[in-house]
C-alpha cells in the first residue's frame, strides 16, 4: 500500500505532463497510420507516447485505489483528475485506432492451393480500403464526440473559457480532417474497384485463347502484383500490366501521357521492374534464358499508335489477342512450354 501512496503522490505532480505527452504522440501516430511509415520511423515519439500512457494510467489507478482525489493534478497545466483520465483515454483510443488501421492496410491474401482469379488482389485491396475508411470514420467521430463531451463538462472539469474555445476549434479541425480523409479514401477505393474491373475484362479476353496458351493471374512480386502472365507455346512469355484509365493515352518524347499529363505513377518503370524480376525468376528456375515481352494494356482509354517505350508495348485491350498471337521469332523456347507446370507452381 505504501508503494501505491508513493505512486499517487507522484501522479499528483506529473500526470498532467504524462497525459499531454501521450495524447500528442498518439495523435501523430494515429494520423501517421495512413502513410507507409512503420512505427520505428517515429522513434522517440512512439516511445514517449506509449510510456506516457502506461505510467499515466498506473498513477491514475494508484490515486483511485488510495482515495487520493485532488482538485487539480500537475504542475505544467494543472487540470482535474477527470480531465487527465479523459486525455489518457483519448490517447488509448488513438493508439488502438492506429493498430487497427495498420493491421488492415494492404493485407492481401494469396492462396497456394488455388489459382488466383483476374483482379483478385485488387478486389481485396478495395475491400480493405473500404474497411479502413469505416474504421477511420468511426474513430474520428468518436474523437469529436469525446472532445464535445469534455467541452460540455468544461466547468466541472475546471477548463476555462479559452480552453472551451480551444476544444471547439479542435473538434472542428478533426471534423475537417475526417471529411478530407474520407473523400481521399473513397477516391482510392473507387480507383481500386475500377482497376479490378479492368483486370477482369482482360481476364475474360484471355479465356478465349486456345490450348497453346497458359494464363496465370495475379502473380505477387516485390514490385506489386503482376496482373497477368501468358505463356505461349509458339511466342514465349508475355507480362501484361492492366490499366483502367479513361481518356486518351499518348507518348511524347518517350514519356507516357494519360490525357496529356503524366500518370500518378511511372507505369513503364513498374512494368519493366516486374518484367526483369519475372525473367530472372524463370531463368533461375529452369536454367534457360527466357525472353519476357512486357505489354501495357489499357481497357478504357484510346491509345494512339506508338512504338514501344523501352521495349514495353502499349495497346488498347481490343488489340490484345493479336499481340499475343502474332508470331515472334525471338521469343519461342520449347523448354519453357515443356516446363510450364513447374513455372506455374513457382509463381
Amino acid at each position: 500500500m505504501e508503494i501505491l501512496n508513493v505512486f499517487a503522490m507522484v501522479g499528483m505532480v506529473i500526470n498532467d505532463l504524462l497525459a499531454i505527452i501521450s495524447v500528442i504522440g498518439s495523435v501523430i501516430l494515429f494520423f501517421g497510420a495512413f502513410s507507409n511509415a512503420p512505427l520505428k520511423r517515429y522513434g522517440r515519439i512512439a516511445d514517449w507516447s506509449i510510456l506516457g500512457l502506461i505510467f499515466g494510467a498506473l498513477l491514475q489507478i494508484s490515486m483511485a485505489i488510495t482515495g487520493t482525489i485532488p482538485e487539480k493534478i500537475g504542475f505544467l497545466v494543472p487540470m482535474t483528475p477527470s480531465m487527465v483520465t479523459a486525455l489518457l483515454g483519448l490517447s488509448f483510443m488513438l493508439l488502438v485506432g492506429r493498430w487497427l488501421l495498420r493491421r488492415n492496410r494492404y493485407k492481401l491474401t494469396y492462396s497456394n492451393n488455388q489459382p488466383n482469379r483476374a483482379g483478385q488482389s485488387t478486389r481485396e485491396m478495395a475491400a480493405l480500403r473500404y474497411k479502413n475508411r469505416v474504421w477511420f470514420v468511426l474513430l474520428t467521430t468518436g474523437i469529436v464526440l469525446l472532445i464535445i463531451l469534455v467541452a460540455y463538462h468544461s466547468n466541472t472539469l475546471g477548463i476555462g473559457g479559452f480552453g472551451f474555445v480551444g476544444l471547439i476549434i479542435l473538434a472542428r479541425l478533426v471534423m475537417n480532417y475526417s471529411d478530407a480523409g474520407t473523400k481521399k479514401m473513397m477516391k482510392e477505393e473507387r480507383r481500386a474497384i475500377r482497376g479490378a474491373k479492368g483486370e477482369e475484362k482482360v481476364g475474360s479476353i484471355l479465356e478465349s485463347l486456345g490450348e497453346e496458351f497458359l494464363v496465370i493471374h495475379d502473380v505477387l512480386s516485390p514490385y506489386g502484383n503482376i496482373d497477368h502472365v501468358v505463356i505461349s507455346k509458339e511466342n514465349g512469355i508475355f507480362l501484361l500490366e492492366t490499366k483502367a484509365h479513361g481518356g486518351r493515352v499518348s507518348v511524347n518524347n518517350g514519356h507516357l501521357l494519360v490525357n496529356g499529363y503524366d500518370p500518378e505513377k511511372d507505369f513503364i518503370a513498374q512494368t519493366l521492374n516486374n518484367t526483369y524480376w519475372l525473367r530472372d525468376k524463370i531463368c533461375n528456375l529452369i536454367d534457360v534464358h527466357v525472353w519476357v515481352i512486357p505489354v501495357l494494356v489499357f481497357t478504357n482509354a484510346f491509345v494512339e499508335g506508338t512504338a514501344p517505350i523501352k521495349g514495353v508495348k502499349i495497346i488498347n485491350k481490343k488489340y490484345l489477342l493479336n499481340t499475343l498471337q502474332r508470331p515472334n521469332t525471338k521469343a519461342p523456347n520449347l523448354v519453357i512450354w515443356e516446363k510450364r507446370e513447374k513455372i506455374i507452381k513457382a509463381l
